[in-house]
Formats: structure tokens, C-alpha cells, sequence
């Protein structure tokens, strides 16, 4: 038979209907807000994402206009901003939006002017903005930190052009920011020819860092000696070098003064004044050592007075070189120092801390030379540098740097605490972290993740009650800094076996409350420098915030997996349908009492279970349900095998996300295959 054009006009119909409903769905269902405005700025429609993130209920929202939400806009504002809509008909608005509870939400919404059956409205797309907004925080602090650093930073690119260049790059070689950003490294070092380019990048980023000297010209004309310290970064699939550049001018003058002067020493007492005025004079500290134990020094120049020492005291034997050197590092030193006297190089440079006579820590750079005479070494010569404040600055941006990154491009809770332990981890001395949650029910403290400790001492560990020491040390709010054997006698917390030395308590905060910790520990040192200080108590400000969020997500996540877990032990139905009558949500007892998969029951609507004969009966026992006048929905189900199961259910009106709801538990069970 054919169809008649009747029933070719159904099927249209039907299949227009379909396609709106799936369109009405979808909108619905967005992740995203979505809003229908009307051009008296009222809401004509609002989708379950806008009454969530709001904290209002549809019917509210719907007796609400534009600027009830957004402080930015008034009553008299809004004409003018509807004529620029409808002018530009699509575009795109930054704002903010007031929630319920008064929380400001910063937004970017996309706008559409559209007309339909005469009537004028705008469609808008809302996008919450607060994670991109916090993470351009950290991106500009980073900037600003970079941008104002005391020495010249590079941003370099794979093919060796300038990605970006802080203000003191532009002041120090005499260009313009834009000249520099169309210039390429060999522009600016002509002994590094492009030839060798490929070699330095691909030895960066498999070595992470590395250091070298290089010549560098200003636009006019000027030559001055620099000492490059590169680091390998990646940043949304991009790679480049970050590098800090730093004059080494009076270093190269003092280098040169102190061959001429040890070349002299022995002959002109007149060039020995002469060249000794230029290295007391220069911030560069000169010494002679013997090639004994712990370096005795046969001459050192009188600037050795900046770290409170005389010459007098070494030159006499009462102190060795060795003797300023942080007990820490002088191992390490010995072991460099005694490598390359083994070797026939002339020079060699290594950083290392040396102790000050008040007790200070800084850190100075050596170059050193050797002296033979026939393969017999006479003397070392050396010169240090106090680089501290270089050595602080550098590594404070970089740990900015790398922040910003953890923070902004991490969406996983977990994954991001681990890329903190490992970023927390790179603050020395520092080789073991723990970071722990504050229990906003019980102020306890309960462990979230850790690292580099073993497992008997994380589980000892992983949680102080509230009545704790260590809790209410933490509960102050101040950074603890303590040999690790006083904080076990607090906590009763010994473990000979981890043999940690020193130990940091640092409360991380969200406004005034103190929400976490972070307590990082060392098996081998015993002293934390003020600088690491410093950048750990400067990591702790800035994670507050993405912590306080992580708290609220997994609480969220637990209250409905407990929730979940309490339906799904029930052996009754539990359904939950909207005021169509669609099938939004269920327990397992359900499709499982009536042979279904798990999800196949979803979406559908619970009179097209029910068979044929009853739907009009159906529909208007649920339309009486709706409107509250009857509670109990007693009706066979079609089970997937087509049998009928009767069930008894008793629907009570609530909400679930937000939105008005039947929420259904089943009084009793009829199954008909089995006459019962």
C-alpha cells in the first residue's frame, strides 16, 4: 500500500517533533550555561547549567533580569547594550555574575541576536572563566617577576629566535622590544654561529639545564663577555630555552689583573701594589692555595673582608680555604677540585655555599686556574664571586615559572598534587614531602599524597586528630622550621629507620583559614637556607586557592558516592523522572527487577513501558501525579523479555540538580510470570 499524503504528513511531523526534542535536549543538558534573553534584559529561557552555576531554581531565574546577576549592568544600561548586540548580532563579552549565595563568578559569554515569528531575542553561551582568570594571575605574576628581574632574560625558540625579552635585555643592548623579538641568538652573539645552534638546543633539552660563556654586541657596537644559564621548558606543546644572562665584564677584567699580577708577584713590588689596588677594589675575591689538605692559602686580597674575614687570618695558617667552605658542599668540592688537577685543562668554574664569619650562607661562583712547570703544579689560582642574590632570583622564576604551568594546565586533582610534591621537591634541600587536608568537620589533618618516604612512615603519618601538636602548630597559621627529632618528640611519631634530619611545616591558606599543609623533609641536611624559605612559603600562598576548590570537588564527589551507595543497596525501585515523565535517573534493583542492561532504561519515558492499552490511563494517573493530586502509580511494567512485572510506585515531588522532579520508591511487586 502507499502512504497517503495524510500519512506522509505524520511522519514530517513526527520527524520535526523528534528533531526539536533532541535540539531541547541537548540544550538542556549542556555543560555550559545557556540563556534565551528577552530585549526587556528578562530571561525567557535558562538550561539546567545556568540554574546550577547560579544557585537558582528555573523558576526564579525566569522571573529575573540581566543585571539582578551581573553587577557591570543597570536598568539604564541595558538599551544601549541590546542596540550593540543587535547592530553586531554575534560577539563575545567578558563579565561577572553573582551567584545565589553571593559568590562572583568571572564569565565569558557569546552572544546571538536572533528574530523568530517576529520576535527579538539573544541567545548567550556562558563559560566560567575562574581557573583561565587565576591562571592569568600566575602567568602576569610571572611576567612581572621575569620582566623586573635584575638580570637580562631570554625566551628562546627552537630555530633560535627571541620568544620574549624582559626590560632589562632592551636597556642593557640598546634595542627595542620588537627589534629584538624579529632577531635570532645569532644576531647578538656573533662568535655562535647558526651552525651550531641545533647541537646547544638538542644538549639543553636532554641535559634540562646548562651553563656556558659566550661574547654578546649591544646595537652600538659595544662587546662585553656574558655567562648564560639555559633551562628546557615546555608550555601548552611549545618548546623553548629560558635564559638568564649575566655580565661577567669585572669577573673577565679581575681574571686578566690576576695573571698579570701573579706573573709579576715575584718581580715588581711596584706592579704588585699597582694590580693589587685593582683586585681590592673589585667585588671579585682573589686567592693563592697550595696544593696541601684543605687548600692553606700562600695569599688571598684584602676584599676577602665582605665575608667578615681578614687576609691575615689566612695568610698566617690560622685559617684554611677549606674552613669557609659549608660543611655540606666541601666534599663535593674536594672531589671537582681534586678531578680536575688530574686533568691537563687550565681552568674550571663550579658553584659551591661557603659560611661567612657571622654564620650566613652565600653562594659564590669559583674559576680557577692552575700553574705547572713541567707538569709539576706550583699553585692554584682563584678567583670567587658572591653570586646569592643572582642564584635567589633565578631560581625564584623559574619556580614561578613552573607554578604557573601546574596550576593552569592540570584539570585531575591528583594529578596535579603530585606535580606539586614534585615541584615543592626541587626547593633545596629539601628530598621528602607530605601534603595534608584539613577535615573542615573535625580539623584533623588526613594525608593526600606524598613522596620520597617510605611506607611504614607514610602510614604512621597520614593522620593527626585536631587535638594533636602538630595540628595545632599548623592550625597558627606560621611556617615551622625544626630538626626532625623534635618534631617526632611532639607527635610520638619516631622512626629510626627514616633518618630524617630537618623538617618545614608550612600552613597553606584560603583567605585567613588555614586549609592545608605542607611538610617537606630532608634525609641529609640540616639547614634550610632563608631563600628556600622564601620560595616555599611563596608556593604555599599561591596553591591556597586550587586547594580550597579540590577540597569542595571530592567533597561533592563523596557526598553523592555515599549517596549512590545508599540506592544501590536498597532491593526496592528507586526512580527518578522529570514532570514529562522521562527516566532521568534509577537505582540498580530496577532495570535488574525487569531484565534490562543498566543503561537502557535511561532517557526513556516510563509510559512507553507500559502496555498499549493502558497509556491513556497512564498518562492521566501520572498528569494527576504531577499536579499533586495522587501519589501512588500502580501499573504492569514490560520487562525486556515482554513479560509484565506490576508494580506499585509512590512518587513524592523533589529535585535532583536543581531541577523539579518525581523521585519513585516501589511499594510492592506483582511479577505476573510467576503469579505472586
Amino acid at each position: 500500500m502507499c502512504p497517503t499524503e495524510h500519512d506522509t504528513g505524520i511522519t514530517e511531523y513526527k520527524d520535526r517533533k523528534k528533531e526539536f526534542l533532541l535540539s531541547k535536549y541537548s540544550i538542556d543538558h549542556s555543560i555550559d550555561p545557556i540563556s534565551w534573553i528577552a530585549p526587556d534584559s528578562s530571561f525567557i529561557y535558562v538550561n539546567d547549567a545556568t540554574c546550577k552555576e547560579l544557585g537558582y531554581s528555573r523558576e526564579e531565574l525566569l522571573s529575573m533580569k540581566v543585571f539582578d546577576i551581573d553587577p557591570y549592568f543597570s536598568d539604564d544600561m541595558w538599551k544601549g547594550h541590546w542596540d550593540r548586540m543587535k547592530t553586531s548580532q554575534i560577539g563575545t563579552v567578558e563579565t561577572v555574575h553573582i551567584s545565589k549565595e553571593g559568590q562572583l563568578i568571572p564569565v565569558e559569554i557569546t552572544y546571538n541576536y536572533l528574530q523568530f515569528d517576529g520576535i527579538e531575542y539573544v541567545f548567550t553561551f556562558s563559560r566560567n572563566t575562574t581557573r583561565r582568570k587565576e591562571a592569568e594571575k600566575n602567568l602576569r605574576l610571572t611576567q612581572h617577576s621575569i620582566n623586573h628581574s635584575m638580570e637580562p632574560a631570554f625566551w628562546i625558540a627552537s630555530d633560535a629566535s627571541f620568544m620574549f625579552v624582559n626590560e632589562v635585555v632592551c636597556n642593557n643592548y640598546g634595542y627595542s622590544r620588537q627589534e629584538l623579538l624579529s632577531m635570532k641568538v645569532f644576531d647578538i652573539s656573533r662568535d655562535f654561529p647558526e651552525s651550531k645552534w641545533n647541537g646547544l638546543w638538542n644538549k639543553v633539552k636532554e641535559q634540562g639545564s646548562f651553563q656556558m660563556e659566550s661574547t654578546h654586541y649591544t646595537k652600538d657596537g659595544r662587546v662585553f663577555p656574558v655567562e648564560i644559564s639555559l633551562s628546557y621548558l615546555e608550555f601548552e606543546d611549545i618548546q623553548y630555552l629560558f635564559a638568564f644572562v649575566r655580565d661577567i665584564t669585572e669577573r673577565k677584567e679581575s681574571e686578566e689583573a690576576l695573571k698579570k699580577y701573579t706573573n709579576e708577584l715575584k718581580h715588581s713590588n711596584e706592579m704588585q701594589q699597582a694590580l693589587g689596588n685593582i683586585v681590592n677594589s673589585s667585588p671579585m675575591v682573589v686567592f693563592l692555595w697550595r696544593v696541601e689538605h684543605n687548600w692553606p692559602v700562600e695569599f688571598v686580597s684584602e676584599n676577602i673582608r665582605q665575608f667578615g674575614y681578614s687576609a691575615q687570618e689566612f695568610m698566617s695558617g690560622e685559617l684554611s680555604y677549606g674552613d669557609m667552605i659549608h660543611p655540606d658542599d666541601l666534599e663535593k668540592v674536594q672531589a671537582k677540585s681534586t678531578e680536575f688537577i688530574g686533568s691537563d685543562r687550565s681552568c674550571f668554574d663550579q658553584e659551591y655555599r661557603i659560611m661567612t664569619r657571622s654564620g650566613e650562607v652565600h653562594w659564590v661562583n669559583e674559576r680557577t686556574f692552575v700553574q705547572r712547570d713541567e707538569d709539576e703544579i706550583d699553585f692554584i689560582e682563584g678567583i670567587i664571586v658572591d653570586i646569592t642574590n643572582s642564584k635567589h632570583s633565578n631560581g625564584f622564576l623559574q619556580l614561578q615559572c613552573k607554578l604557573g604551568n601546574v596550576l593552569a594546565l592540570t584539570d585531575n586533582i591528583h594529578d596535579t598534587y603530585e606535580q606539586l610534591m614534585e615541584l615543592t621537591l626541587q626547593i633545596k634541600p629539601f628530598d621528602s614531602v607530605c601534603l595534608y587536608i584539613v577535615d573542615s568537620s573535625t580539623s584533623d589533618l588526613d594525608l593526600v599524597a606524598h613522596k620520597g618516604l617510605s611506607p611504614e612512615y607514610v602510614e604512621k603519618v597520614s593522620h593527626y586528630s585536631s587535638n594533636s601538636l602538630l595540628t595545632k602548630l599548623t592550625m597558627m597559621g606560621k611556617p615551622v622550621y625544626k630538626n626532625h627529632s623534635e618534631i617526632c618528640a611532639m607527635t610520638a611519631t619516631e622512626l629510626p629507620n627514616e633518618r630524617l634530619n630537618l623538617t618545614a611545616l608550612v600552613p597553606i591558606k584560603c583567605g585567613n583559614d588555614v586549609i592545608a599543609m605542607l611538610k617537606l623533609m630532608s634525609h641529609t641536611q640540616n639547614e634550610i637556607p632563608e631563600d628556600s624559605q622564601k620560595s616555599l612559603e611563596n608556593v604555599a600562598s599561591q596553591i591556597g586557592g586550587f586547594i580550597n576548590r579540590s577540597i569542595s570537588e571530592i567533597e561533592l564527589k563523596n557526598n553523592n558516592d555515599d549517596l549512590l551507595g545508599i540506592f544501590e543497596v536498597l532491593e526496592d525501585f528507586l526512580i527518578i523522572v522529570n514532570m514529562e515523565g522521562c527516566i532521568i535517573n534509577y537505582n540498580s534493583a530496577f532495570p535488574r527487577r525487569l531484565g534490562y542492561l543498566p543503561e537502557e532504561l535511561l532517557h526513556i519515558n516510563i509510559i512507553s513501558i507500559i502496555p498499549h492499552n493502558l497509556y491513556l490511563k497512564a498518562a492521566r494517573t501520572f498528569s494527576d501525579i504531577v499536579e499533586g493530586k495522587l501519589s501512588y502509580f500502580t501499573f504492569p511494567l514490560i520487562a525486556r523479555d515482554r513479560e509484565l512485572v506490576t508494580v506499585g510506585i509512590r512518587f513524592t515531588k523533589g529535585k535532583w540538580k536543581d531541577k523539579d522532579v518525581l523521585i519513585g520508591i516501589s511499594h510492592d511487586l506483582i511479577d505476573e510470570r510467576s503469579g505472586q
